[in-house]
C-alpha cells in the first residue's frame, strides 16, 4: 500500500502508514526511499535513509541504486562519495543495476573519468552499462 501511495503522489499517507507500522524491514524502507526519489523529495529520502541507519536495518542493494539515482539528480558528489564508501563497505559481490547507477551518478556529477573507471572494471555489461 506504501507503494502504491507513493506512486500517486500521495507522499503523506505513504507517510502515514509508514509511520504507524509496528515493525520496518529493509522491503518498507526501500519503498519510503524510492518513492520519496519518485518524488522527487530527495532531501527527505536521505533523512529516512540516515534514520534507517540509526533504526539498526541494513540497506537493500536496490536502496544504493535509487540513493545513487537521486544522487546523480542533485549532483551531491559528496554525499555520492560517501555512499559510494559504505556501499564498498558492505557489499561483497558485484551487481550490475548499482555499477549502472554509479556510473550514471558520477556522470552527472561530472566525473567522466570515475565513471569510466567503474565501468572498466564491471565483470559483464548491460545496454544500460553502455548507454550510461
Amino acid at each position: 500500500m506504501i507503494d502504491g501511495y507513493l506512486s500517486t503522489g500521495q507522499v503523506s499517507m505513504a507517510c502515514h502508514l509508514f509511520n504507524n507500522m509496528p515493525e520496518r524491514d529493509a522491503v518498507a524502507w526501500t519503498a519510503m526511499i524510492s518513492g520519496y526519489v519518485q518524488n522527487e523529495l530527495f532531501i527527505e529520502a536521505t533523512y529516512i535513509f540516515l534514520e534507517m541507519l540509526v533504526q539498526g536495518v541494513f540497506p537493500l542493494n536496490a536502496m544504493y541504486s535509487v540513493l545513487f539515482g537521486a544522487v546523480g539528480a542533485t549532483a551531491n558528489l559528496d554525499q555520492g562519495r560517501q555512499l559510494h564508501c559504505m556501499l564498498v563497505k558492505t557489499q561483497y559481490e558485484s551487481d550490475l543495476i548499482i555499477y549502472n547507477s554509479l556510473i550514471c551518478m558520477y556522470a552527472k556529477c561530472g566525473l567522466i573519468d570515475d565513471a569510466y573507471s567503474i565501468f572498466s572494471t564491471m565483470v559483464s555489461r548491460d545496454l544500460i552499462s553502455w548507454k550510461e
